[in-house]
């Protein structure tokens, strides 16, 4: 296997769509034991992940994307990390946040969210007016720390600094002013 990839590697410059293709096949041992190690074997979809590798760098020979710059090895790894990469990243992003229902059905429940909502938001008056702000934006507005950043002129690490600290006032705040505890 190692004479093939190193055969495959130092093929001339000008490689045709068809030794493409063939270098993409000898290759494709490898990137399934990729895929199925990066995203675990007990992953059903590690199968359909490396799939669209192929079916990708198919289409990228087919659209004359692979210009040659470096060989075709190193092109599959960067295709095959960034489908890596893109699987994990939707995945993490959809289970983030679970899905919530607009509305509680229970009218007791819609009236205790509407209560707590209030509540949050007068004990927010309370804080300081930046740290109000802030928090008001990342929660309410669902504004990234980046966007709030570049909103205040702030560095990243400051803004989340900032929600840290604001987070542990409120709860002082609210604590202090009521029974109830919120939990963030």
């Amino acid at each position: 296997m190692i004479g093939c990839r190193h055969r495959v590697s130092y093929i001339s410059n000008q490689m045709s769509d068809c030794q493409l293709e063939k270098a993409i096949l000898t290759y494709w041992p490898q990137v399934r034991f990729r895929v199925s190690k990066s995203l675990g074997y007990s992953n059903p979809d590690w199968e359909d992940v490396s799939t669209e590798v192929f079916i990708g760098l198919l289409e990228a020979i087919r659209q004359k994307k692979f210009r040659e710059e470096s060989s075709i090895g190193t092109y599959i790894y960067s295709i095959t990390t960034h489908k890596i990469t893109d699987y994990l990243r939707n995945k993490y992003k959809n289970t983030k946040y679970p899905p919530y229902p607009v509305e509680p059905l229970d009218p007791a429940d819609r009236l205790e969210r509407k209560d707590r909502t209030e509540w949050v938001l007068k004990s927010m008056k309370r804080l300081k007016s930046r740290d109000a702000d802030i928090l008001f934006l990342h929660y309410f507005s669902d504004l990234t720390q980046k966007q709030i950043s570049e909103l205040f002129c702030l560095s990243p690490r400051t803004v989340c600094e900032t929600i840290k600290s604001a987070k542990l006032d409120l709860k002082r705040i609210m604590n202090l002013f009521s029974p109830l505890y919120v939990d963030f």
